[in-house]
C-alpha cells in the first residue's frame, strides 16, 4: 500500500504537466507566436514527454523515425538539454568549441546563399548578409538561431535550414510530442483549462552578423564565443520570465518545475565557467569582473544542499521515499510536500524567490556581455 501514494501523487504531478501543457497549445496554436513557443520550450516539452514515456513504460512510439533516429532517443537527447551546460560532460571548452561550430556553419551556409544573391539588391540593400538571429519581448532576448539549433540538431542541419526537409524532420517531431501528449490525454481523460493569456505578445526579431567585428550586440572586450554561451543563458532565463509569464499563471506547477531547472542549471553553468577561467587564463571572459555576484546568486542554491535532492526530485516525475517519507507527504500542498521539506519554506515564497534570482542572474550577464548595456 505504501508504494501506492508514491505512484499517486507522481502519476498526479505528470498529469498536471500535461493538463497546462495541452490547454497551453490549444489556447496558443493560432497565435502568430506560437512556432516561437515551440521553438524555445521543445527542451521541456521533450523533458515532459519522457516523462510520460518512463511513467507509463513506453518502449516504442508509433512508426515516427527523424532522420533513422527514433522519437524516443531524440526526447531523451533534447530532455537533457535543460540542464544548459551543467551536465557532467559538459565541458566550458568543448561548449565554447561546439557554438565556434554552429557559428562558422550558419556563416558559410548564409554566405554561400548571399554571394548567390541579385547583385542589384545587394547594392541598394535589399539584400543583407547576416549569420545570427534573435528573437525579443520588449527589448528583452528570449531566443536565437544558434540556441535554436543545438536544441533541435539531432533533427536538421544548417545545410536544410528553409528547406522542405527541414520542415518535413520538425514536423515528424512535432507529430511524436503531439502522440504522446494525446495518448496520455486521452487515457487519462485529461480536459482542457482556460488560462488567463496576455494577448499582448509582440515578439521582435533582429539579425546580426556576428563574423563582423563591428557587431553591435555583444561587448567586444570579451571573447566571442564565451559571450555566446552566456547568451544561451540569458536567452533562456528571459524566455521564462518574460514569455511564459504572460502565458501560464504564476502558480502553475508546470510553470514552476521550468523556473526551477532553469535557474538551477542556470546558476550551475556559470559555477563551471568560473572553475574553468580559473585554470585558464587566456581566454577573455570577464568573468573575474563578477565572481562576488555569482557567489551571492549562488546562495540560493546552496540553500537547498550541495547536492539538491530537490533537483532530483524535479527533474524526473516518480516520486518515491528517496524523495520523501511518507510521513512528510501533504497531501494539500503544491508538490506535495517536496518544496517545504526541502527548502524549508512555503511554496509561495519559495517561487517569488525564484523568480528574483532569476531576473538577477539575467540582470548581470546583460550587464556583462550585451553591448547596449555597457
Amino acid at each position: 500500500m505504501e508504494d501506492d501514494i508514491y505512484k499517486k501523487i507522481s502519476k498526479q504531478l505528470l498529469l498536471e504537466d500535461c493538463q497546462s501543457v495541452f490547454s497551453l497549445f490549444e489556447q496558443i496554436k493560432n497565435e502568430n507566436y506560437s512556432p516561437i513557443f515551440i521553438l524555445q520550450a521543445v527542451t521541456y516539452l521533450s523533458f515532459l514527454c519522457d516523462g510520460i514515456l518512463d511513467f507509463y513504460n513506453i518502449k516504442y512510439v508509433g512508426e515516427i523515425n527523424v532522420k533513422e533516429e527514433s522519437i524516443k532517443k531524440i526526447i531523451n537527447d533534447m530532455r537533457i538539454k535543460v540542464k544548459l551546460y551543467s551536465e557532467d560532460n559538459a565541458k566550458p571548452k568543448k561548449s565554447m568549441e561546439n557554438l565556434e561550430k554552429i557559428h562558422l556553419d550558419f556563416y558559410n551556409s548564409f554566405k554561400k546563399s548571399y554571394d548567390n544573391a541579385n547583385p542589384v539588391f545587394k547594392l541598394i540593400g535589399l539584400i543583407k548578409l547576416y549569420d545570427f538571429g534573435t528573437y525579443s519581448i520588449s527589448g528583452k532576448y528570449i531566443g536565437n538561431t544558434y540556441l535554436d539549433y543545438w536544441y533541435l540538431n539531432k533533427i536538421l542541419g544548417v545545410e536544410e535550414i528553409g528547406t522542405e526537409k527541414c520542415k518535413e524532420n520538425v514536423i515528424l517531431f512535432s507529430m511524436g510530442l503531439g502522440y504522446i501528449l494525446k495518448f496520455v490525454c486521452d487515457k487519462e481523460h485529461i480536459s482542457k483549462k482556460i488560462f488567463d493569456l496576455n494577448t499582448e505578445i509582440k515578439i521582435q526579431s533582429k539579425d546580426f552578423l556576428l563574423m563582423s567585428n563591428s557587431t553591435k550586440i555583444f561587448n567586444d572586450k570579451y571573447y566571442k564565443y564565451s559571450s555566446l554561451l552566456l547568451f544561451n543563458i540569458i536567452c533562456s532565463i528571459n524566455f521564462i520570465i518574460y514569455f511564459l509569464d504572460k502565458v501560464l499563471p504564476k502558480d502553475n506547477q508546470f510553470y514552476f518545475r521550468v523556473k526551477f531547472i532553469c535557474y538551477y542549471s542556470s546558476i550551475s553553468s556559470l559555477r563551471k565557467l568560473v572553475n574553468y577561467v580559473d585554470n585558464n587564463h587566456t581566454i577573455k571572459t570577464g568573468i573575474e569582473n563578477y565572481i562576488k555576484e555569482i557567489k551571492k546568486l549562488e546562495e540560493f542554491k546552496k540553500s537547498l544542499g550541495e547536492e539538491s535532492k530537490l533537483r532530483n526530485c524535479l527533474l524526473h516525475y516518480k516520486i518515491d521515499e528517496k524523495c520523501i517519507n511518507k510521513e512528510e507527504i501533504l497531501l494539500n500542498e503544491p508538490f506535495y510536500g517536496l518544496i517545504n521539506k526541502y527548502t524549508g519554506r512555503d511554496y509561495c515564497t519559495f517561487n517569488h524567490q525564484l523568480d528574483d534570482n532569476l531576473k538577477n542572474i539575467s540582470l548581470m550577464l546583460e550587464k556583462w556581455i550585451l553591448n547596449e548595456h555597457r
